[in-house]
């Protein structure tokens, strides 16, 4: 029975059962599509509910027209939440959708889905989705589900492609997991509801957008070809260059475009973006690569003019490069194929250097520069060669720089400078001037040439300005005329002559003597010279003879030095000088003094006189400056008169005489004595003394007899020693010291001070007096500092007066009185009791003491009652002893300890802490409190770390609340959820699982654990699909196991091994390399690739080695180019050519025939073999060349070489002659086959990779 008759069935078997329950309401909906370019109206229906063995059919009921309201604003956009009234319930997984229904018994269902909900279809009873990849049903109606609940799954064609499943309601579908990942299907679930049953259809298009992107050729593609399997897709790619370019476009790529790239290699990264029918959006990505290698060479000279180096640069790896030099006229003067060494040309002139690289893919390209060579040539003339009035250089590069400098005979540079004209020096002397032309590319070119300045310079010379014995003239000119001529001061000429000695007068006067040079150019020079003849004459004069006041000298000649000096009556230089002011001494003595008058020539002129200095010295002294016994005065001049007179100290005269002894007065006193000594000159000379007359009186005070305050003494000297002594009542000295103050004795008793004053003289004064010292001194004893039981006091004096009283911690009266017994408080607190002792002096002694009334009183604090964070003791007295203990539920003591930190258990439980307070006098305080410890601890594990099966979150709190979400190591959620039970992710990367617990007191322990999902992926790697030179193999995973194995056209295997390093084959033909990657977790991945070998092997076959008929060449590529050249026994070439017929030469001789096959790879085989051609044959006897070593003898047979070079292109141009312009056809004939056989192979490599 088909599905649509089956429908009709349910239907009939539905109206049975909506008879038998109430009827359910109609929905009104509006449905905003998703994209729709066509307006579109959805009738209201009722949902018709199937019901097996039913047979009536319920009427349609048509409610009200909704208008859809059409959205074209954007291309995409997310599924659109529907206002619904009663319908059935669609959910997207993670959010409840309520679709647009109409029909009653669309509320029956939810529906829980991942894709698009498109609407609901009435006729058949079935929902559509877009672009759904899993789907969750529940039944919700008033019926019971009384049975299994099935599922099927149907394709477009009705064809069952999921027979009926077992279904557990509200679990989710995955289609992937039955196969189903593209295409339109139809599934329905089956509800059982006793005899009959209800089902859900839903109508799924898993629509997919699969791109496709087509490079032409892996190397230089002329086109990109990016298509789809939708005819409504648009293409956008990116092409990104390994160094981080990128361009992007739409569309394919031109060939402009790909032509402009620059080298390098290349990812094409292809989007494409499409809408299913539905209007929903699809989109696709896939990746190739390919490179751009067109050759691009450089060259450049160092610089334009005379560069030392020529440099040449390729673009590509392979490629082949070669050089030529063109003079201006166009001539090739040098070539080459290496461009690491280019030669730089020595002649001048102007040259072309050009470069041509060529690839390996045969093409090329030109790059040329100019540059020229040239070099300096300076001159430099002088226009004659003594005085010379021009200096030229000359230079030959116009652009040049020209510098020039001129020395003197020693060498010196004299002058320098830039440009062609030179100035003359000024100076004599003789000279090179050097000329230096530097060309802008630094070479240089100089030239030097010399010439002379000379001129007359005549000199004349006095030896000495002052009487000179010599007057000489010079001339600097050897060849010069020399005359001279005498003037005295008034311009007589007095004497002349010529020559070089001139004669000096012998007259005083002043002169000038002039000289004249004459050179033999007719210039001329003058030299004058003045000279004097002079003679000194010295005088010294004094104005008195005793104590004179000035002394003069005088000289004969301004000019002179004049020096004197004194001398005393010993001759002993007291003093001496220069000038004509000549000082007096003014030490007493006799003196000469001796004047020196030194003309400037040298010549002395002498003159003295002598005098005597002397003046009056009284002195007056006395015995001693205090009461002194004798007074005397005492004369310098013995002939002199002496007076005295002597004052007391307020001026008065007391007495006065003459002569030298002066009487002592007797009173008390202070004297000053004056004596005065007058000289027989009238000079007088005064001395003063100064005495005292005294004696000493000491005297002691005391300020009070009882407790004095200040004990103090006097003395009447003021420098007499003055010094004291107490004593105690017993006379024992106590202290003792110097001086008027005298220290009161600090310990109590009668004591007696004495003071003594003793003059300078040695004479004693001493006084006495009495006194007695005493204090009070209370004292307060408590028995003990806390809670005491008696307080006393004392006092220290009889007669005292005590009082007391008692202060609280605030300075409060609490209690006061007098005696010596205290009262001790009841009330606790901290207390003073001060006592304090007065005595019948009134001096006040103060004693005090401290103590405390106080009882222990302990309290602990829990900060929660649940996981509490800090648990406090407390106590009244500080220096209490507080200890703890907390017990668990069953009362067991699981910590102790002392303090009021108490630390707060971590495991999990009911607890009691109880705090103990007890103090210094043994009292104590219990206080107690109850507390719980309840933490979550989440646990997350993985069944193993790699692809795990399964995702495990655990709990330690059973009323916890347990969430797990999954990430990405970048920190990306890759899905979340509640439970125990956690999703693997299915795509490759690093996660970490995440489950957090979360308390009811709202705190949240989280645990966590990486694991990795991974499959291999392998690869490989063919350098070059012909001729490759490495092969290798790549891993996704580094601990897989790496495999590979070479096949060859018919599937043989030639070898196999492990590792990424596969051998390239040797021999010729078509292989297929297959690697496999084997994850550690037994996943595998394969992949394969093609490639080709083919060498050339050329060969000779000489008929015969002498005299040959035929010599053939042959080739083992049937499109490698086959050339030839026959030489002669001196290296001559004889001829050349291309093809296997080789003609043989007709003349005698030795000849060797070499043939060179070249692959279109650009491999070269070369084998070579000899023959000979003789009108007349002799064959000599065939020798070994070494016997007994079993090698064979060399007949002049074949010998072949096979070379791989690394530029193929230049073994051809140096090993091989050019060709015709047949040959060259039959290169590019060879190279077109080459290159028709490589694109053959990379579309077959690229097929085998598509059918894989």
């Amino acid at each position: 029975m088909k599905r649509n008759d089956i429908l009709k069935t349910l239907a009939v078997c539905s109206v049975t059962l909506s008879m038998l329950t109430t009827e359910i309401g109609s929905t009104a909906l509006a449905v905003e599509p998703i994209v729709n370019t066509e307006d579109t109206t959805e009738k209201n229906e009722k949902v018709k509910i199937s019901e097996e063995n039913s047979i009536a059919e319920e009427e349609t009921v048509i409610e009200e027209d909704q208008v859809v309201e059409e959205n074209t604003t954007e291309e995409f956009t997310e599924p659109v939440q529907v206002k619904q009234q009663e319908s059935a319930v669609i959910s997207n997984l993670a959010e409840t959708i309520i679709p647009p229904i109409s029909r009653a018994g669309e509320t029956d269902w939810e529906i829980e889905m991942d894709g698009f909900y498109v609407g609901f279809d009435g006729d058949e009873e079935a929902f559509t989705f877009d672009l759904l990849t899993n789907i969750a049903v529940k039944y919700i109606g008033s019926r019971v589900v009384t049975g299994q609940v099935m599922f099927n799954i149907e394709d477009e064609n009705g064809q069952i492609v999921v027979p009926d499943t077992n279904y557990e309601p509200g679990t989710v579908v995955k289609f992937a997991d039955y196969g189903l990942t593209t295409g339109e299907y139809y599934v329905r679930f089956i509800f059982p509801t006793g005899k009959n049953s209800i089902s859900a259809g839903a109508y799924i298009n898993m629509q997919k957008l699969e791109v496709q992107s087509i490079v032409d050729k892996p190397i230089n593609p002329e086109s990109i070809l990016n298509t789809s399997n939708s005819d409504t897709s648009n293409e956008t790619w990116v092409i990104r260059h390994t160094d981080g370019r990128e361009w992007t476009g739409s569309g394919n790529p031109t060939k402009d475009f790909l032509e402009s790239l620059p080298n390098g290699d290349y990812t094409n990264t292809v989007s494409s973006t499409s809408q299913t029918k539905y209007g929903n959006p699809l989109a696709d990505e896939t990746t190739n690569t390919f490179s751009i290698r067109r050759p691009d060479p450089v060259v450049a000279v160092e610089k334009p003019f005379n560069p030392k180096e020529i440099t040449a640069g390729l673009e590509l790896p392979n490629s082949t490069g070669s050089w030529e030099i063109f003079d201006e006229s166009g001539t090739v003067v040098a070539s080459g194929t290496d461009i690491t060494t280019i030669p730089v040309p020595t002649l001048e002139g102007k040259y072309t250097v050009k470069v041509r690289e060529t690839s390996v893919e045969g093409l090329f390209k030109d790059a040329e520069t100019n540059f020229e060579i040239r070099y300096p040539k300076a001159t430099v003339t002088v226009d004659k060669p003594f005085n010379p009035e021009k200096i030229t250089a000359t230079n030959k590069i116009p652009d040049s720089t020209v510098t020039w400098e001129i020395k003197d005979e020693n060498g010196k540079v004299i002058n320098s400078g830039t440009g062609l004209d030179i100035p003359v020096p000024v100076e004599e002397g003789k000279y090179t001037v050097t000329v230096t032309e530097t060309s802008p590319e630094g070479e240089i070119s100089i030239a030097k040439t010399n010439f002379q300045i000379r001129h007359p310079e005549a000199t004349v010379t006095v030896d000495k300005p002052f009487n000179p014995e010599k007057i000489t003239a010079t001339n600097k000119i050897p060849d010069s005329t020399v005359t001279w001529e005498m003037k005295d001061e008034t311009g007589k000429v007095i004497n002349s002559g010529t020559g070089l000695d001139i004669p000096v007068p012998d007259e005083e006067g002043k002169y000038t003597v002039a000289v004249t040079e004459t050179s033999p150019e007719g210039e001329t020079s003058i030299a004058v010279a003045k000279f004097e003849i002079r003679h000194p004459e010295a005088t010294v004069a004094v104005d008195k003879h005793f104590n004179p006041e000035k002394i003069t000298a005088t000289n004969k000649i301004p000019d002179s030095t004049v020096t004197w000096e004194i001398k005393d009556e010993n001759g002993k230089v007291v003093n001496s000088g220069t000038g004509l002011d000549i000082p007096v001494p003014t030490e007493e003595g006799k003196y000469k003094v001796i004047v020196v008058e030194t003309s400037p020539e040298g010549e002395r002129s002498n003159a003295e006189t002598n005098f005597e200095i002397r003046h009056p010295e009284a002195t007056v002294t006395v015995d001693k400056s205090f009461n002194p016994e004798k007074i005397t005065a005492t004369n310098k001049i013995s002939d002199s008169t002496v007076t005295w007179e002597m004052k007391d100290e307020t001026g008065t005269v007391i007495s006065s005489g003459t002569g030298l002894d002066i009487p002592v007065p007797d009173e008390e006193g202070k004297y000053q004595v004056a004596v005065t000594e007058i000289s027989p000159e009238g000079e007088s000379s005064i001395a003063n003394v100064d005495f005292e007359i005294r004696h000493p009186k000491a005297e002691v005070i005391v300020d009070k007899a009882i407790n004095p305050e200040k004990i103090t003494g006097t003395h009447k000297i003021p420098d007499s020693e003055v010094y004291w002594v107490i004593t105690d009542e017993d006379g024992k000295a106590i202290a003792s010291g110097v001086g008027t103050e005298i220290p009161v004795p600090e310990d109590e008793g009668k004591y007696q001070v004495t003071l003594v004053e003793k003059s300078p003289e040695g004479e004693i004064s001493s006084d006495r007096k009495k006194f007695e010292v005493r204090h009070p001194e209370a004292t307060v004893a408590v028995d003990q500092p806390f809670n005491p039981e008696k307080i006393t006091a004392t006092n220290k004096i009889s007669d005292s007066t005590v009082t007391w009283e008692i202060v609280d911690e605030n300075g409060v009266v609490i209690s006061n009185g007098t005696g010596l017994d205290i009262p001790v408080p009841i009330e606790e607190g901290k207390y003073k009791v001060l006592v304090t002792e007065t005595s019948p002096e009134n001096e006040i002694s103060v004693a005090e003491t401290s103590f405390e009334i106080r009882h222990p009183q302990a309290e602990v604090e829990v900060d929660k009652a649940v996981n509490p964070e800090k648990i406090t003791g407390s106590q009244k007295i500080l220096d209490s002893t507080l200890t703890w203990e907390i017990t668990d539920q069953d009362g067991t003591v699981i910590s102790s300890g002392t303090g009021s930190d108490i630390p707060v258990p971590t495991d999990n439980g009911h607890y009691t802490v109880t705090v103990t307070e007890t103090s210094p006098e043994n009292e104590t305080s219990v206080s107690s409190s109850d507390f719980e410890i309840r933490h979550p601890k989440a646990t997350a594990e993985v069944d193993k770390p790699v692809n795990p099966g399964k995702l495990t979150a655990g709990q330690e709190l059973p009323d916890s609340t347990l969430t797990w979400e999954v990430r990405d190591l970048a920190g990306n959620l890759i899905s979340t959820g509640s439970g125990t039970d956690a999703e693997v992710p299915k795509l490759e990367g690093h996660y970490q699982l995440i489950t957090t617990e979360t308390s009811l007191e709202g705190e949240a322990h989280t645990a966590s654990v990486n694991f990795e999902v991974r499959y291999p992926k392998a690869e490989v790697e063919v350098s070059k699909p012909i001729n490759p030179e490495t092969i290798t193999g790549g891993q996704k995973i580094p601990d897989s196991e790496l495999t590979w194995e070479i096949t060859d056209e018919s599937g043989t295997v030639i070898s196999s091994g492990s590792g990424k390093d596969i051998p390239v084959p040797t021999e010729n033909g078509t292989y297929t390399v297959k690697i496999t990657e084997t994850s550690p977790e037994g996943e595998i991945s394969i992949v394969n690739d093609t490639f080709v070998i083919r060498h050339p092997d050329a060969t000779i076959e000489i008929e015969k080695p002498l005299n040959p008929d035929k010599i053939t060449a042959g080739q083992k590529l049937p499109d490698s180019t086959l050339t030839w050249v026959i030489k002669d026994k001196d290296g001559n070439i004889i001829s050349t050519g291309t093809g296997p017929d080789i003609p043989v030469p007709t003349e005698d001789g030795s000849y060797t025939v070499t043939v060179t096959e070249t692959s279109t790879e650009g491999e070269i085989s070369i084998t070579t073999d000899t023959f000979e051609i003789k009108k007349n044959p002799v064959i000599p006897p065939v020798t070994p060349e070494k016997p007994g070593n079993n090698q064979l003898p060399n007949t002049g047979g074949p010998t072949t070489t096979l070379t791989k070079e690394s530029n193929p292109t230049k073994v051809i141009k140096e090993k091989l002659p050019q060709t015709s312009e047949t040959a060259n056809q039959s290169l590019m004939m060879g190279s077109l086959l080459s290159l028709a056989g490589i694109a053959f192979l990379l579309n077959k490599r690229n097929k085998d990779r598509q059918k894989e």
